[in-house]
């Protein structure tokens, strides 16, 4: 039998451990318990994908427009499929609430009772999800109950199934130590929480399963927070400064090599190398050529101070292929027209061919050539960047290239 629950903690908690403290304690066996009457009530057929269960859900949420910020937790929250959402405050040990309306754990005051604790958690979640743009239909209708595992309602000395603590603490929505002993008084009290809420299920309506991803997304994003790339590329420029030992032995292996294609893989640093190369060459006099693909990346690199001195000192050039042609396609007097609305054909054809055309008249200003990111050079473009050289075929031209990055075009590298 597939089991139609999955469990998701809005915090990581891994395996769970039996703590030492009554609280966390509490919580644990509450959160057990409820995850087993869940996959023991687990219906593939009805094709719902199951019941959710999101524990240690915290929030943080503004008490009035323009006002304070408040947060807070909800212990447990079912999310259902067919029944809906429940949220569930825990408070473990002895629970009291005197003539006055104050509620204690223990011997300690509690300052809101659990149960106004999980309407203010049920709401604030409430108003989470409806601020989704994704979400439709106004608030989400979401029901609430307590637990208290250590304690028994029976002790009221009144008839258990009714006992409850107060005209807002009915009893069908407290679970008990008794509700708690197993998975199946567990399933048991959750039907008849449910049961409670709904009524004649008038106010029901099943959860779509667009629905259960917004709350997915919502409760327990699976995020990743990244700079853009150009942050990123910015962020990375410290390690282009610090080549390592391996790769300093690497350019020294080659440094009598006038013509090279090094291939390496993600994260092997073959941009720092590159780099690393074109400022040996032109710190050594040669009128060098830097040209990579992405324009963020030959922007980051134009801009590093080791680099922007010998640009501006006219040594370097650092550039992406397609600016390259159209630079020298106009300088050269053979670049067409550019369209009031550019295809792909430009970039991939008239681009390519100015610089070609232009090779009579701009040909032979540089004495060495180091193209990154060379899986993406058409092999005929690589060609047009050997003629720019004084002597082709002759002088320097390093070529780093990963045929697995290659991201436009099959890597064209290997048939040179």
């Amino acid at each position: 039998m597939v089991a139609a629950f999955a469990e998701t903690a809005a915090r990581p908690s891994g395996p769970p451990a039996r703590p030492d403290r009554s609280q966390d304690r509490a919580e644990w066996l509450v959160r057990e318990r409820v995850a087993e009457a869940l996959c023991a009530k687990g219906e593939p057929e009805r094709g719902d994908g199951g019941a959710r269960l999101y524990s240690n859900v915290r929030w943080v949420e503004r008490t009035r427009s323009n006002g304070p910020a408040r947060d807070g937790e909800t212990d447990l929250l079912v999310v259902d499929p067919v029944r809906g959402i429940l949220a569930i405050e825990v408070k473990g040990g002895t629970v009291a609430r005197d003539g006055f309306g104050r509620w204690y754990a223990g011997t300690r005051h509690l300052e809101v009772s659990p149960f106004e604790q999980v309407e203010a958690g049920k709401r604030a979640i409430a108003r989470k999800l409806a601020a989704d743009p994704r979400w439709t239909g106004g608030e989400p209708w979401i029901r609430h109950a307590v637990a208290f595992p250590d304690a028994d309602r029976v002790a009221i000395g009144r008839d258990r199934a009714a006992a409850g603590l107060g005209p807002d603490a009915p009893g069908e929505l407290i679970l008990d130590r008794a509700d708690l002993r197993d998975a199946a008084a567990t399933a048991t009290a959750l039907e008849r929480v449910f049961e409670h809420w709904a009524g004649d299920g008038s106010r029901d309506r099943p959860l779509t399963a667009r629905q259960l991803e917004i709350i997915g997304d919502v409760i327990a994003p699976a995020v990743v927070l990244r700079p853009l790339l150009p942050g990123d590329i910015e962020a990375g420029e410290q390690e282009l400064l610090i080549p390592t030992d391996h790769q300093l032995t690497a350019l020294k292996m080659l440094r009598n090599e006038r013509r090279a294609s090094i291939e390496g893989g993600a994260g092997s640093g073959k941009t720092l190398l590159a780099a690393e190369k074109a400022r040996q060459l032109a710190s050594q006099g040669a009128t060098t050529l830097l040209v990579c693909f992405n324009q963020p990346l030959a922007k980051a690199l134009a801009e590093r101070s080791d680099l922007a001195a010998l640009v501006e000192a006219g040594r370097l050039t650092v550039s992406t292929f397609h600016e390259l042609c159209r630079r020298l396609g106009l300088e050269a007097g053979v670049l067409p027209p550019q369209p009031a609305k550019l295809t792909q054909a430009w970039w991939d054809e008239t681009l390519p061919k100015a610089l070609e055309a232009a090779i009579d008249v701009v040909g032979g200003r540089y004495h060495a050539v180091v193209v990154d990111e060379g899986q993406d050079f058409e092999a005929d473009w690589l060609l047009s960047l050997d003629l720019l050289l004084s002597e082709p075929g002759e002088d320097v031209f390093y070529l780093f290239h990963d045929p697995a990055q290659s991201m436009f075009r099959e890597d064209a590298t290997a048939t040179l």
